[in-house]
């Protein structure tokens, strides 16, 4: 039974009126083990409970209609509520897992989606190999509607990432959940492979076409269904971004306001066999009917997002001539799948639809590659790359003996039924230029052209600016680095100062305002930075960090021998320059530069120097104990520790606390103290780091035994709090209490800083906490049963 090639998707819609959304995939996971924000931590969880199967589509004859692989399940989630929650570094992370049993891919629905300033979130699949992000406040649109990616799992996972003081602000609930429910053969695409005998767009049939390509979008509705777009050239060449596809389509998904709908450019395979899933893709979301007939099946829809200039998205361009291309090419994404290219070697002919009258067709007859449920709507271009119309349906499927499919013909569209509603001229030729012939344009079409630096002064224009166009030049920001006049439609930036600035430039194509940006320019001569690395145990590199255009490099040691002259902005010592036993190295460089300045730079630097973290607890009778800690490095095998010139610690730990030594009593300190650590390299013993000056209080009466057990200790990615039996408090009970529970688990650093706070039910005597995510160094770890409180050092290794 023959079949007709159609569109493709299912998911639900995103909404965003100003940026792109960039989702990533891959075969490993693209998020840390914990999570984005390390919200799994602290994840919630809800289940959705899988719908009646929907009797899937047929295959063969002539046919029409959204492929359709998902169903749109209703539901009641509050992310604010109903996500686990926890407070890090002044911001609030909330994350929740949505999972949906036995479904074969997901997407979710949102509404009163509102992201306050500052605010990111992320989406991804269980696996973590689909992320999509950062979704950020320029998604937020009027109706408050948005929607995600469609991701192959049976779970999605959200990280919301709030100021906190903004989190009164955030809003967003998820109304619908796509549950898959179409099998996936492979692992090799997303929704669904499409026919063996389809071709990936970047296969060799695809070459020369990669222009066209940019401009394709896979259409997604909000209620399972999908199918293909090409965003198309207007004659003001203003980047307005309409897009072609199917009446038919957009009729048949006319249930789902055209405001829901999401598009996805760029989903492509990046090899042509064996297929793999679009590492990269960009999602815009929202669009607006302008004009649709189903006489030659054409809808055209005006995005309510503009792809910005580094989209590398393009235009594409059209033919309304009606004359009859030798050859044909077409890309779509038929099931859904990544993009496939289709070609026509003959001419394509002049046809009526099967079943209707008029010939407002073109007819191509496939001789490699076909078409599919989700490819309609694609555009079919001539052999001029030049779009002749738009697919409506045909009978041509992989193993088929007729390879027939009709398009809907262009300059039958361009008429329409008389009616701006009706026909494509009133947008694509907005100023009546009567033109037969449009090329495409790219998304960077326009852009600011001049000198990434300059000494003195630089001119710069505006690439590709149609005649007459007026250029409205913005000042530099920031101000005071350069002066700006301007001439005509170029401007003259004029050095101030030595400096790094941007430029900004605004112009007005047929009412549409387009306004661009400068990439850094650099005016005159300016010091770079000097970066140093130790690389082994006796050898440093030094890097001069920055691209500003120079002469040469004079490199010179502390001790002023030449090190070399010369082109290169790198340089390496070893000893003498630099001693292996900690003595202070220097080099300095001397750069003459293009603009006939010079630039110095130095750096000293001593071996494997450190500073000391450290803190202490207390009360402890007749003083304190210490806990110190230094960054490990790779050239030290061993760590000596001495406290006021006493050797107290020898071993690989580069973590100290002076509780834990057998002669406990006598390394209680008061008043002034020394800790030194030293090194053992393959070099010889360096010093690391050495502290003089600690004070520590004495006179503390009583010793309180917190009762608290934390292990490891170091430790590097989770830690066990158990509370001790009977232990408590000597001599005095107005001291402390002794904690009965663990309630509550909170972590400062040295700074007093409050990192992680983690909450327990259920009066629980032993837990476990993750400390993923902290860097290396000394916190206290705070237990809290609700009344009393204790606190203990740890080491994060």
């Amino acid at each position: 039974m023959r079949r007709i090639c159609l569109a493709g998707l299912c998911c639900l819609v995103m909404s965003g009126i100003k940026a792109q959304v960039t989702t990533q995939s891959a075969s490993k996971p693209l998020v840390p083990k914990h999570g984005k924000f390390g919200g799994q931590r602290f994840m919630k969880k809800v289940v959705i409970p899988p719908p009646g199967r929907p009797p899937l589509q047929g295959s063969g004859g002539l046919k029409e209609g959204v492929y359709k692989f998902a169903e749109a399940i209703p539901v009641n989630i509050n992310l604010l509520s109903q996500s686990g929650s926890a407070s890090a570094g002044g911001n609030r992370i909330f994350c929740l897992k949505v999972k949906a049993r036995r479904a074969t891919s997901l997407s979710l629905e949102f509404e009163n989606f509102y992201l306050p300033q500052g605010a990111e979130m992320y989406l991804y699949n269980a696996a973590g190999t689909m992320l999509t992000g950062p979704v950020t406040s320029q998604e937020n649109r009027p109706s408050g509607a948005w929607g995600s990616d469609v991701y192959t799992d049976d779970a999605v996972v959200i990280e919301v990432k709030v100021p906190e003081e903004m989190v009164s602000q955030f809003s967003a609930r998820i109304v619908n959940v796509g549950y898959g429910f179409r099998e996936l053969p492979s692992a090799s695409s997303r929704f669904g492979d499409a026919g063996s005998c389809n071709v990936n767009a970047v296969c060799p049939l695809g070459n020369g076409w990669d222009f066209e390509q940019r401009s394709v979008a896979l259409i997604l509705d909000s209620k399972g269904g999908s199918w293909t777009g090409t965003l198309i050239n207007n004659t003001c060449n203003n980047g307005v971004p309409y897009l072609l596809t199917a009446s038919h389509a957009a009729t048949l998904a006319s249930s789902q306001p055209i405001g829901k709908w999401r598009f996805i450019f760029q989903y492509k395979s990046s090899t042509c066999t064996p297929q793999q899933d679009g590492s990269m893709h960009l999602l815009f979301n929202g669009a607006k009917l302008r004009a649709n007939s189903s006489w030659s099946d054409f809808a055209l829809v005006e995005l309510d997002q503009t792809p910005p200039q580094n989209s590398g998205i393009t235009y594409a361009g059209w033919d309304r001539r009606g004359i009859a291309s030798p050859n044909a090419t077409c890309f779509h994404h038929p099931l859904g799948d990544v993009m496939k290219v289709s070609y026509d070697a003959d001419p394509v002919v002049r046809t009526a639809y099967p079943g209707t009258t008029g010939n407002v067709f073109w007819q191509t007859n496939w001789n490699q590659g076909v078409t599919e449920e989700g490819s309609s709507g694609s555009s079919l271009f001539n052999n001029e790359h030049n779009i002749i119309g738009q697919l409506r349906g045909g009978y041509s499927y992989c193993g088929g003996n007729d390879l027939r499919d009709y398009y809907g013909a262009f300059d039958v569209s361009w008429a329409g039924s008389g009616t701006p509603a009706t026909r494509l001229m009133d947008w694509l030729d907005p100023l009546n230029t009567n033109a037969m012939v449009l090329q495409g344009i790219a998304s960077n079409q326009y852009s600011i052209a001049g000198p990434q630096q300059f000494c003195a002064s630089g001119s710069y224009t505006i690439t590709n600016l149609p005649a007459g166009t007026a250029v409205s030049w913005q000042q530099p920001s920031p101000a005071g680095v350069v002066s700006l006049s301007v001439s005509g439609n170029q401007a003259t930036l004029t050095r101030i100062t030595d400096g790094v600035f941007t430029i900004q430039a605004t112009i007005n194509l047929c009412g549409k305002l387009i306004t661009m940006a400068s990439s850094e320019i650099r005016s005159g001569s300016f010091p770079l930075a000097l970066q140093k690395q130790q690389t082994s145990c006796n050898s440093v590199d030094f890097t001069l960090e920055g691209n500003l255009p120079v002469a040469t490099y004079n490199w010179t040691s502390g001790a002023g021998d030449i090190l070399f002259n010369g082109t290169s902005s790198s340089a390496v010592t070893t000893v003498p320059y630099i001693s292996a036993t900690g003595t202070i190295g220097s080099v300095a460089v001397s750069t003459a530069n293009s603009c006939g300045g010079t630039s110095d730079s130095y750096a000293d630097f001593i071996p494997y120097q450190q500073d000391i973290q450290y803190g202490m607890y207390q009360p402890m009778l007749n003083g304190d104990h210490i806990v110190a800690t230094v960054n490990p490095s790779e050239f030290v095998r061993e760590y000596n520790w001495y406290l006021n010139g006493v050797l107290v610690q020898a071993g690989n730990s580069n973590y100290y606390n002076s509780s834990t030594t057998p002669a406990e009593s006598s390394l209680l300190v008061c008043g002034n103290n020394s800790l030194k650590v030293e090194g053992v390299t393959d070099c010889g013993v360096v010093l690391l780091a050495n502290d003089d000056y600690i004070e520590k209080a004495c006179g503390n009466t009583f010793k309180v035994i917190s009762g608290v057990q934390l292990f490891p200790n170091p430790a590097a990615e989770n830690i066990t709090v158990s509370l001790k039996k009977n232990v408590g408090i000597h001599k005095d009970e107005s001291i402390s209490s002794k904690v009965k529970f663990i309630g509550s688990v909170t972590i400062y650093d040295k700074f007093g800083n409050t990192r992680k706070i983690q909450r327990f039910g259920g009066m629980q005597q032993s837990v476990n906490v993750s400390i993923s995510g902290l860097q290396p160094g000394i916190y206290f770890i705070e237990i809290s049963d609700g009344t009393n409180k204790v606190k203990e050092p740890l080491s994060v290794k």
